[in-house]
């Protein structure tokens, strides 16, 4: 173990050495601090050689998380880490956009289902399946733009996760003023 220890401080100190953070102890091979050391290492690899590329990464990552043992904080970033944590906060939110669509839904169908007094029955007065016609035109809007740019290789970002809440938002903000323009001709009809 004190091998090891000093086979580390070794290490540290010649990279430390490197930083022009460190601070240097009072033997050669002692460090006191260093702000931040950052290692690079590139694998030159082809296509053909990705899936043997993903696994070391993998198990860099398993060593990496290995180190985080007492003072020393340790992050280790590969290739694959920005979509692994896109990929990690993205599948949470699918749940959160199918309950927004629901609760929207029945937000709609009481809004727009009773017209002066009429019942939601009243087919002439009521505007739930309007609304209801709304909300899938905006859902299909929403799949066709994220099927077709996905079909022409656009990758999908955090932000666009943020399309659909605005689509919908915009879309039964329309039908408002839409109904209240066919409200106003209904009363001037009259």
């Amino acid at each position: 173990d004190g091998a090891e220890q000093a086979k580390t401080n070794k290490l540290f100190s010649k990279l430390a050495a490197i930083m022009s953070a460190s601070k240097r102890g009072e033997g050669n091979d002692a460090f006191i601090r260093v702000n931040a050391i950052r290692l690079l290492y590139f694998i030159n690899g082809t296509d053909a050689a990705g899936e043997q590329v993903n696994k070391k990464e993998k198990e860099l990552l398993r060593m990496v998380d290995g180190l985080k043992k007492g003072p020393l904080r340790v992050a280790g970033v590969v290739q694959s880490s920005l979509f692994d944590e896109i990929d990690r906060s993205t599948t949470g939110d699918i749940p959160l956009i199918v309950m927004g669509y629901i609760f929207l839904s029945i937000f709609l169908l009481f809004a727009c289902g009773g017209y002066r007094g009429h019942s939601m029955s009243d087919t002439r007065y009521s505007r739930s399946k309007l609304a209801m016609l709304e909300l899938l035109c905006v859902g299909m809007a929403t799949g066709c733009s994220f099927g077709t740019l996905g079909w022409m290789g656009f990758g999908f970002s955090s932000m666009a996760g943020l399309a659909p809440f605005l689509l919908v938002g915009v879309g039964v903000d329309d039908m408002f003023v839409l109904l209240r323009s066919l409200d106003r001709v209904d009363e001037q009809a009259q």
